[in-house]
């Protein structure tokens, strides 16, 4: 066996007694999961029927000052369109790698888009659009990219963290609004945290 071929076994070896593959050691970004749950004012399964799902995300101080000094890392930015957009663009892909993340309830969906709304004179916020089927209550989703602890590079004391925005999340049939965001818990993530936000959803309207 060649020189090269053992320095690359090695290589994988290691990544695999680390509990890493290859390519999650050269990701730069993360996520946050989203867990779907009934509100408390809920008898029935207020997602029933539910094709889509739009969910909106605000950036906290480290973020939204990540993206405010990383202008080539936006979505529409030269470098950011491949991590925002498909891998087919060269990136780390996130509109694809979304609906592939290993969580232990997802939800079978397809992303549909990734956009930002940043320096507009409210809130920084990242919205994705799902298309879903199946099962959504207590199942979960992915919501990202954002800049992980190390790319964000937040100052001390600070953390790379996200909220629900205050547009929530809500979910549709066709052209129909069927649900929205009653209550969540927690009020903030840390990006690549184990634990989930839980939305806590009631019909539109209601």
């Amino acid at each position: 066996m060649s020189t090269r071929c053992l320095a690359s076994l090695s290589v994988a070896v290691l990544l695999s007694a680390a509990g890493c593959a290859p390519d999650e050691e050269e990701l730069r970004h993360g996520y946050v999961k989203l867990e779907f749950l009934r509100g408390d004012s809920v008898d029935s399964n207020p997602y029933v029927g539910t094709t889509q799902i739009i969910a909106t995300m605000q950036y906290l101080e480290c973020l939204s000052g990540y993206y405010a000094e990383n202008m080539n890392e936006r979505a529409d930015g030269p470098d950011g369109a491949a991590v925002f957009g498909t891998r087919e663009e060269g990136g780390e892909g996130w509109r694809d790698r979304l609906c592939e993340v290993d969580l232990p309830m997802p939800i079978d969906c397809e992303v549909v888009s990734i956009s930002q709304q940043l320096d507009v004179g409210t809130a920084d916020t990242l919205s994705v659009v799902y298309n879903v089927m199946g099962d959504i209550e207590g199942r979960q989703l992915a919501i990202g990219p954002f800049p992980n602890p190390e790319t964000a590079a937040c100052m001390a004391g600070e953390l790379p963290e996200v909220r629900v925005s205050q547009a929530g999340m809500k979910g549709k049939a066709g052209d129909t609004d069927l649900w929205r965001t009653e209550t969540f818990t927690p009020t903030e993530a840390v990006v690549g945290q184990g634990a989930p936000i839980r939305i806590y959803a009631a019909p539109f309207g209601s």
